[in-house]
This record gives C-alpha cells, sequence and structure tokens, in this order.
C-alpha cells in the first residue's frame, strides 16, 4: 500500500489502523519526525525530496526503514545542540534501517570538532536489543556507536562515506557486533574497548574495502575484549594535514588478523601488538614502517624499508601505483602474497576478483595489498 499523505495525518491513520505495516510517501513540508513516531514496525518510509528536514530521530521499539525515494537527496538535520538519528534500545526489536540519505548534526554544538550525527548506546539488559543498516549514506558529524550496558547490538555500514569522525566502544555480557564494508571515512576511527563500572566491555569490528584517510586505533584494555578482522582495506593519510601519526595501530588487548591492507601517507605505517597478525600487506610511502611488529607476526608482506626482507616471505623495495592503488605491473608485490592468507575475501578494495595471474607466469597467485588487477 502506498500512501501520499501530509504528516499531520500520519499519527492519526496510525491510531485507526494499529499493527499496519505502510509505505508513507514523505515530501517536501512534512514533519519526518513525526511521521517516524507515527509509524508502525515494519514501515517503510520513503522521502520523495531534495529537501532538509530537521529535527532528531528516535526509532525506537520498531523496525522501521527511512529511505530516499528514486533520483532524490534527502538530507536530515539534526536539533540544534542534538544528534540526527539516535537509538537507544529500551526495548527488544529495535531494527532501523537508514538507506540514501544524507545525515548532519545540529547546529550549536558546545566545544570543538564535529557534533554527533548518528549515535547508537546500548541500553538496558540483554532483553533489549538493537540492529542499525546504513547504506549508500553520506555523514557529517561524528558516527558514535557505544556500550556501557548489555543490549544486543548489531551495526553494519555499507557503501557510505564518513566525512567525520567514527568511535566504537563495546558492549557487555554480548560483545556489539560492527561491520563497515565499502566505506571511506575521513576522519579518524577510534576503537576501545576498557572496563566500565569494573565490567570489561566487548566488540567484533570487521573492516572489509573500505578506504580510511586518517588513523585507524583500535585498543582493548583491562581485560576488555575487541576482536579485528581487516582485509582489503586502504589507509592513505596522504591527503591528509598534518600526517596522521599512524596509519593502523593495536595496541594492548586488541587481537585478530589484518590482510591485503595498504598503508601509505603516514608518519607510522603500523603499530602491532602480540595476538595480532599480519598477511599479505602493502606498506610503502611511510616515515617508519613497523613498530612492535616482532619476526612471525608478519608474511608475505612488502616492506618498504627491506624490515624482515627474506623472512616469513616478505620482502623490500618501493611500490609503484596507479591513481587506484593498483600495483603497476613492474612493481614489486606483484603475485607476490599467500593464497592461503586468513579472512581473506572474495573481491579485493574495488571489486574486481582476487587471485588472478598478474605477472602471466601461468600460476594465478594473489597481490599483496587491496588492489588485485594490477595498473
Amino acid at each position: 500500500m502506498r500512501l501520499s499523505i501530509p504528516a499531520a495525518l500520519v499519527a492519526f491513520i496510525a491510531l485507526l489502523t494499529p499493527g499496519a505495516t505502510a509505505q508513507t510517501i514523505v515530501a517536501d513540508g512534512d514533519d519526518l519526525v513525526a511521521v517516524v513516531a507515527a509509524a508502525t514496525s515494519g514501515d517503510v518510509i520513503q522521502i520523495d525530496s531534495n529537501s532538509t528536514f530537521h529535527g532528531t530521530i528516535v526509532p525506537t521499539g520498531k523496525t522501521l526503514t527511512i529511505e530516499a525515494g528514486l533520483g532524490f537527496a534527502p538530507t536530515l538535520k539534526g536539533s540544534d545542540n542534538d544528534n540526527c538519528v539516535r537509538i537507544i534500545p529500551n526495548v527488544a526489536g529495535t531494527n532501523t534501517t537508514l538507506r540514501g540519505l544524507r545525515l548532519e548534526a545540529g547546529d550549536g554544538a558546545i566545544g570543538p570538532g564535529p557534533w554527533p550525527s548518528l549515535v547508537l548506546q546500548s541500553w538496558g539488559t540483554v532483553a533489549y536489543s538493537a540492529d542499525l543498516f546504513v547504506e549508500d549514506c553520506v555523514i557529517e558529524g561524528i558516527v558514535v556507536i557505544f556500550g556501557n550496558y548489555e543490549a544486543d547490538c548489531d551495526v553494519t555500514l555499507l557503501n557510505t562515506v564518513l566525512e567525520d569522525n567514527m568511535n566504537l566502544s563495546g558492549t557487555y555480557t554480548t560483545p556489539v557486533d560492527i561491520e563497515v564494508i565499502g566505506c571511506e571515512i575521513a576522519g579518524p576511527v577510534v576503537a576501545t574497548c576498557s572496563p566500565h563500572l569494573g565490567i570489561p566491555r566487548l566488540m567484533d569490528l570487521k573492516l572489509v574495502r573500505t578506504l580510511f584517510r586518517k588513523e585507524v586505533d583500535l585498543n582493548a584494555s583491562g581485560g576488555a575484549s575487541l576482536n579485528v578482522e581487516i582485509d582489503s582495506c586502504i589507509v592513505d593519510g596522504s591527503m591528509s594535514a598534518p600526517t596522521p601519526p599512524f596509519g593502523l595501530r593495536v595496541y594492548a588487548d586488541t587481537a585478530g588478523t589484518i590482510t591485503n591492507t595498504t598503508v601509505t601517507g603516514c608518519k607510522n605505517a603500523i603499530q602491532g601488538q602480540p595476538g595480532v597478525s599480519w598477511h599479505n600487506m602493502l606498506i610503502s610511502g611511510n616515515v617508519t614502517d613497523l613498530v612492535n611488529v616482532l619476526p612471525g607476526e608478519i608474511e608475505y608482506s612488502l616492506i618498504e624499508d627491506g624490515t624482515y626482507d627474506g623472512v616469513d616471505n616478505n620482502f623490500g623495495g618501493t611500490a609503484l601505483f596507479d591513481d587506484s592503488w593498483a600495483l603497476l605491473a613492474c612493481s614489486p608485490g606483484v603475485d607476490a602474497g599467500s593464497n592461503a592468507a586468513p579472512f581473506l575475501g572474495a573481491v579485493d578494495f574495488s571489486g574486481g576478483p582476487r587471485i588472478l595471474d598478474n605477472d602471466a607466469d601461468g600460476t594465478s597467485t594473489i597481490n599483496v595489498g587491496a588492489v588485485e588487477h594490477t595498473g
């Protein structure tokens, strides 16, 4: 059923038809906050407008999709001193999908730096839950996902641009499950799991085929748990000012696997930690390549300064890229990785197939770094 109605009628219709599922069309001048408040679980709210809709959306206790209509690019802007979308699950079954939208924090925030735009906070007991799925969006302002409580939260960001920072922390009992796939993030990414009121926080974090312009900082401490899987990502600080102090920085109790990732344009490419392994890495164009990465923790990787050259199939040399971060055919690193690297996806950073025969020797062997095809 398709409805094209003023926002003022939405609440009235919802009262007449409790439990109904509908597609509501939001147009210029409608009150999007009121539409969301009146919607029934399962509803789709389609915005057929290029306007900016003001107010803070709090879709708690419902399954809702809020998306741009075909050919439209609406902006959702938070109230003054407030977020654009805030999800604090205080019941079971808060499931929110945001698609094709521009999200902005409200004006008037106190203090320096960007104001949080999209916030999900774990709340209450394990009986509470929240799933957040964000696709094809642009987000101005910080994305904040944090815990301190026990609600079961799953978050996926897909093909989305973050113009500012991403701040993450874990939850109690059930680790918050965060996946970032095919995104671009301009600001620093900080994932921190530390005890809160004596209770360790927990997080499972997957970063796949994503471009980071600044530092990715991953830290677990005090018995907290941060498990990380990274595949086919690029950390390129060359267009940032000042130069990022680190590309990928993991420390304390962080554990996980980083595979086929390119790090360039940073002061320190990677800082390691026992419990984190590195495979098929491409580390080139940085001031310092490795910090606290021991033999046996990195393999089949191009490390420009020659650290561990000949050890665990690592090698030195300067990588030669094209504009898509693909290795040129004459560059070291072509067909030099391991096809058996853990957490290796079926496609590379650009979505092309993995494990090609790029040097024409008759054997398909993976390139090091995020991009498989050869420029």
